[in-house]
């Protein structure tokens, strides 16, 4: 099950950001303590699709903590003289909120 957080033209102005959240965070619970095993912790593959423009050293985006530590940062110029292309990458992350921000060196 995937969630498409953006899509559009690049009509968004030099920067949009949008909270989302990967996987479910799990409740507390009251029971007794167990003599189990480290606990595994859960990671969701988050799938940033970006198709650029005739303009792809003007984009970049980034994921953050909700707290605003950065995770992955693809700033403007990152993707440099790689004009129209689409590029997918996997970002693993624990459960929890998140920032996605999308920017537009120029603004346009």
């Amino acid at each position: 099950e995937s969630t498409q957080l953006f899509y559009g033209r690049g009509d968004f102005g030099r920067e949009r950001i949008h909270t989302f959240v990967a996987g479910k965070t799990p409740s507390p619970t009251t029971m007794s303590p167990t003599h189990s095993p480290q606990p595994s912790v859960a990671t969701y593959a988050i799938e940033v699709t970006i198709k650029l423009d005739s303009y792809s050293s003007q984009t970049g985006w980034s994921i953050a903590y909700e707290d605003g530590g950065t995770i992955v940062d693809r700033q403007p110029g990152f993707y440099s003289g790689n004009d129209s292309l689409t590029f997918v990458e996997s970002v693993m992350l624990a459960p929890g909120e998140y920032q996605f921000s999308l920017f537009d060196k120029n603004g346009d």
